[in-house]
């Protein structure tokens, strides 16, 4: 229903591969999960953000 007025799909809760895939190809746009990342204290997470910065 997202994709169908133009949003963007987030599926949670990853912690397998096998989820990730599932989700992969049904069209979502993003995942987030232990799988790609365990919770991250403020600053390590202020750091990323900071690395990964375009500019």
């Amino acid at each position: 229903m997202a994709h169908a007025i133009d949003g963007q799909v987030v599926g949670g809760g990853v912690e397998m591969d096998e989820q990730l895939q599932f989700l992969s190809r049904i069209g979502c746009n993003y995942a987030q999960g232990f799988l790609l990342s365990k919770p991250l204290r403020q600053d390590y997470f202020e750091a990323l953000l900071i690395r990964d910065a375009p500019y």
